[in-house]
């Protein structure tokens, strides 16, 4: 990406809008990672980046208001040097049941990877990112494996909604690999009611050990699931209170392993 000086930045992220996204449409969404942005409207005509100084990690709205509609790639830069103290999204296109000035319908795909942007920086406050409700309602139809590629450890509902009603039909296998730790609500409808979802890659949550509160609550409730692999859960030991609660609820499964 060009910036207004003339330099250059890589882009890490990518976004691209729907086909038929009318003229004079707004794309909005929300950032509330501190560090220096850099984002590539898609406008083309050699038109520079934006640079989005995020001195603060309050959750931000930021948009742009395209004269001609149409497809448009937009692209994004930079690294967060912190995170919000209680686990506020650090990143997110989809609306939640408080804030809804976010655009998810006219997001159609994405590409590239969350983890360069907002890696996990240490352990402890401010330093580990959160995804919730991030693609949530989204018509995104499969999912980059490096999305969050470099982001370990975790924090409380660190996934909560992150996919939920999106369109996504295929999940990566390597999708978590990073993430080692358990914590509470750390998938929490993730999944949630994702009806083009049919199946689940038998090592998902593979680099999981332990386990924590309420950890898989709701976590494909009202997908599109009709079978579960086996070994799902095979690195999930101990107990944990909710741990399983309605995960799997209004599915249509037609069967459930024996060793589940």
């Amino acid at each position: 990406m060009t910036l207004p000086d003339g330099s250059c930045v890589d882009a890490k992220f990518s976004v691209t809008t729907t086909s038929d996204m009318p003229d004079n449409t707004t794309f909005a969404f929300y950032l509330s990672a501190q560090g220096t942005f850099y984002i590539d409207w898609g406008e083309g005509n050699n038109t520079p980046a934006e640079i989005i100084p995020h001195d603060n990690t309050t959750e931000t709205l930021y948009s742009h208001t395209y004269t001609t509609g149409g497809e448009k790639i937009i692209r994004f830069g930079g690294v967060a040097t912190k995170y919000n103290a209680n686990a506020t999204r650090t990143i997110r296109f989809g609306n939640t049941t408080n804030t809804t000035d976010a655009t998810p319908s006219l997001v159609s795909a994405i590409s590239g990877s969350l983890g360069e942007m907002f890696p996990t920086l240490d352990t402890g406050v401010n330093k580990i990112p959160a995804f919730g409700n991030t693609f949530t309602s989204t018509k995104i139809t499969s999912i980059p494996e490096n999305l969050f590629a470099g982001i370990y450890d975790s924090i409380p509902y660190m996934f909560q909604n992150t996919f939920s009603y999106s369109t996504v039909s295929t999940i990566p296998a390597n999708l978590f690999r990073d993430i080692t730790t358990p914590a509470t609500g750390l998938f929490q409808n993730t999944f949630f009611s994702t009806r083009s979802l049919n199946t689940i890659p038998s090592t998902l949550f593979h680099s999981i050990h332990g386990s924590a509160n309420n950890m898989f609550q709701n976590t494909f409730r009202e997908s599109g699931l009709t079978s579960i692999p086996p070994e799902l859960f095979q690195t999930i030991t101990g107990s944990a209170n909710q741990l399983f609660d309605a995960t799997f609820m209004q599915c249509s499964l037609t069967s459930i392993p024996e060793n589940l």
